[in-house]
């Protein structure tokens, strides 16, 4: 199943060397995408990076389940 790992490059909190650690270890489904200028609350900040990124999660999500 696809996954997801979405963060901001400059948050503070969890730092952006640990979202790329945790999309290495979690594979080739997993998909980084890092939002340039965000910090810890990028889905306030940035809605329309995690709306696009949350698309496409869904998308492969239905390509990898055949539906």
């Amino acid at each position: 199943m696809p996954v997801l790992v979405l963060a901001g490059t400059h948050d503070r909190t969890i730092p952006a060397h640990s979202a790329r650690r945790m999309s290495a270890q979690i594979g080739e489904q997993a998909e980084l995408v890092m939002v340039d200028g965000a910090g810890h609350m990028v889905n306030t900040t940035h809605p329309d990076a995690v709306d696009a990124a949350l698309d496409d999660l869904l998308d492969r999500s239905q390509a990898a389940t055949g539906g």
